[in-house]
């Protein structure tokens, strides 16, 4: 991970008690804890964030989008588990 962060040039943010205390007054758009913590430090801090979970832009945080938008040929492609013993597949 220290090679990504170095590669694009990111500054990690520290998780500090203040930022867990906002996550308090957040509205309840989104129910993932995780992901209301980085939308209490983007507002901290007043900082853009590229998430990946588009219920993030109901906040009142400036989003960064991809350009080009990205659409199902840029998601990562999950494999298909082969079928249980004793079925056929679909296919």
């Amino acid at each position: 991970m220290p090679s990504r962060i170095r590669a694009t040039g990111v500054t990690p943010i520290a998780i500090e008690h203040t930022h867990a205390l906002g996550v308090a007054s957040l509205p309840k758009h989104h129910h993932d804890p995780f992901d209301r913590l980085l939308v209490a430090q983007v507002l901290a801090y007043d900082v853009p964030i590229a998430p990946a979970d588009a219920a993030l832009g109901a906040y009142d945080a400036r989003i960064l989008t991809p350009w080009p938008p990205a659409g199902p040929a840029d998601r990562p492609r999950v494999p298909t588990p082969p079928p249980a013993p004793g079925t056929t597949s679909a296919s």
